[in-house]
């Protein structure tokens, strides 16, 4: 024999379908939000300095050449020449071809290239959490002399803005950069003084 439809034993029967519906959708909602809980706390904790890979120090380098306030060739042992992009800066650019220079490249070209005179013997520093190289094929590095931080300097001295991209961790040494950037700024130096916008920071 059937349950009537509108009777109270339906009602009672409806009723509770929807509570296991409800617990249901409660459930889902549940695990949703604690998947990304566990996502965005793994996200962060990664980026911590003291969580991440140690970084890797490569020497027998020299500089062969600057392009501009954020790119340098060097020479390896061998005499073999590789390109690499400073990691964590971005520099105004230089002339290239028919696109002219933006406010400051020059200025920062030269400002790399008081600090890194060709043979100028140099360490690169690989941050492990980013790329081994960008998408023209530059290695991705710090580079060091005697122990001091090119990039560092060049955001001291305001030839340089603090660069994150969005689809890459951020650079371990970025709280020390922010820092550098904002020192300059607040004083004025370099391309903050001389210009009405710095270079991009993201991409």
């Amino acid at each position: 024999m059937g349950i009537a439809r509108g009777g109270p034993a339906w009602d009672r029967l409806a009723a509770a379908g929807r509570r296991r519906r409800r617990r249901r959708v409660t459930t889902l909602v549940l695990v949703v939000a604690l998947a990304a809980t566990l996502a965005g706390g793994w996200w962060w904790w990664s980026r911590l300095p003291s969580n991440r890979p140690p970084e890797v120090v490569t020497g027998g380098y020299v500089i062969a050449y600057v392009s501009d306030g954020d790119t340098v060739v060097v020479a390896d042992s061998d005499g073999v020449e590789h390109s690499v992009r400073l990691v964590g800066i971005n520099a105004p650019e230089v002339a290239h071809g028919s696109e002219p220079a933006e406010c400051f490249g020059p200025e920062a070209r030269d400002e790399a290239r008081q600090l890194l005179p060709r043979g100028t013997p140099v360490v690169l520093v690989a941050d492990p959490a980013l790329p081994a190289a960008d998408q023209w094929g530059r290695r991705l590095a710090y580079v060091e002399v005697g122990g001091v931080d090119v990039g560092r300097r060049l955001l001291e001295r305001g030839g340089a803005v603090v660069y994150e991209l969005r689809s890459q961790a951020t650079p371990s040494r970025s709280v020390d950069y922010r820092a550098a950037e904002r020192a300059a700024a607040s004083a004025r130096t370099g391309l903050w003084g001389a210009c009405p916008a710095p270079p991009s920071r993201r991409s």
